[in-house]
């Protein structure tokens, strides 16, 4: 099963990373995902925020270089 996944520099912004969010809360598999420098700024920040506060599996999250501000966090 998928353990790694690499989506740096895919322009995803903040609706892509909502959707994202959604797919992360019901994720068992994934450990590590790369979303670096994709424009996912402070509303896709918080999503996936709420979507770590379910997930088990996931310990590494990259968000270098988002945009991502004091209410991003």
């Amino acid at each position: 099963s998928l353990t790694h996944l690499d989506l740096c520099g895919n322009n995803i912004k903040g609706a892509g990373a909502q959707e994202l969010a959604s797919a992360l809360q019901s994720n068992c598999s994934l450990t590590e995902v790369n979303l670096g420098s994709n424009l996912i700024g402070d509303n896709g920040a918080q999503h996936l925020a709420a979507a770590l506060q379910v997930n088990t599996s996931l310990t590494s999250l990259m968000l270098a270089s988002n945009s991502i501000k004091d209410e991003g966090i």
